[in-house]
């Protein structure tokens, strides 16, 4: 530990800390400290500003299911260009069965968040939607028009499946020859 001063007295602050004794107060003293960004999410959101800082256009796929507002304005600082999210259904409970353990209405709730943070820091970053389809969603290929224009999609593309187990198999549209 080390000891540091500022005008309220002094604090021991561990030696590996890269803060100091105002951020080791405000930590004690504000809850807005409590919540850490993932460190995955750290470096990947270097990578954008780094990428975005060549003058290159940066583009990340996600599933949309940890997206947050304070997420998507950190990315839009850093430079984003196209966020693209990956759904596979736009039918709830299909994307329930095909996604497990995630929530078609918490990633369009999600969509919508980053389109606020979009529209509150004037970005030109763009929406693209990755639709993956099978046998059990192609019928679904006639709304992807509507959820685009609901939620300001540029861009779609379309991909067959690639299958991951004997069950997937049975979903894909073709195979090869």
């Amino acid at each position: 530990m080390r000891i540091e001063h500022d005008f309220l007295g002094e604090l021991e602050v561990p030696d590996n800390a890269y803060y100091g004794v105002q951020s080791l107060r405000g930590s004690h003293n504000f809850n807005i400290t409590e919540q850490k960004l993932d460190s995955d999410f750290i470096i990947a959101l270097a990578m954008v500003k780094k990428a975005a800082s060549l003058g290159k256009n940066v583009e990340l796929l996600s599933n949309g299911m940890l997206l947050s507002h304070k997420m998507s304005e950190a990315l839009l600082h850093a430079g984003l260009s196209k966020l693209w999210i990956s759904i596979d259904s736009l039918n709830s409970l299909e994307y329930a069965k095909i996604r497990q353990n995630s929530n078609l209405e918490l990633v369009t709730k999600n969509i919508s968040m980053f389109n606020q943070a979009r529209k509150e820091l004037r970005s030109n970053a763009e929406l693209a939607l990755a639709f993956v389809v099978m046998r059990n969603n192609v019928a679904q290929l006639g709304q992807i028009p509507l959820f685009a224009a609901r939620y300001g999609v540029s861009e779609v593309n379309i991909s067959n499946a690639v299958p991951t187990s004997r069950e997937s198999l049975q979903n894909i549209l073709y195979q090869r020859v």
